[in-house]
């Protein structure tokens, strides 16, 4: 087990970053935290450190991406607003094509646990900017070229090039890599 100096930050609805000293395993990250309720825990990344690289100029500095998946649950209510508990839910994959008319670049991209519903990842999409030319949820699409992605808390970027994605009928290509809408 090593010292080591760490900082990981946290994507999703909101970022947050935390940073301090941990532990590594040949495979885990270990961290000693504290709950909001003031007890104390330890916190294990398991086996990310075999995705960390290390950074060029920067003796013993390493980076790495670790992804953790995790279900949403959410509370559920009555027609009269009353709470009744809570359920879990499935995470819809949900695919846009877009357009950043500014840079001339287009794209397609999927979101597999960012946002609840499709409309949030078009808004949040139209509020950076980029047009919106082609939205589908999972039972509405062939994956074609861009296989499922698996979930995730952040937008995941399936292709770009620059011009506009081309749209032949139903199939949608960006730089060679093809999808279908189904009507």
């Amino acid at each position: 087990m090593k010292k080591v100096v760490y900082s990981v930050t946290r994507s999703g609805k909101f970022d947050n970053k935390l940073t301090g000293i941990g532990f590594i395993t040949e495979s885990d990250l270990g961290l000693a935290c504290m709950s909001k309720n003031g007890k104390p825990y330890i916190r294990i990344f398991e086996d990310c450190v075999k995705n960390c690289h290390p950074i060029i100029g920067h003796e013993n500095e390493y980076r790495g991406a670790h992804y953790e998946i995790r279900e949403i649950e959410v509370q559920t209510t009555n027609s009269s607003g009353d709470y009744t508990g809570s359920e879990k839910r499935k995470i819809e994959l949900n695919r846009i094509t877009g357009y950043d008319p500014e840079n001339d670049i287009g794209f397609i991209a999927d979101s597999n646990g960012r946002f609840e519903k499709l409309w949030q990842f078009s808004s949040y999409l139209l509020l950076k900017g980029f047009k919106v030319l082609a939205v589908s949820k999972e039972d509405k699409f062939k994956f074609g070229d861009l296989p499922k992605a698996s979930y995730d808390d952040k937008i995941i970027l399936r292709c770009c090039d620059f011009g506009k994605p081309v749209q032949n009928g139903n199939k949608i290509t960006v730089k060679g890599k093809t999808y279908e809408v189904i009507p």
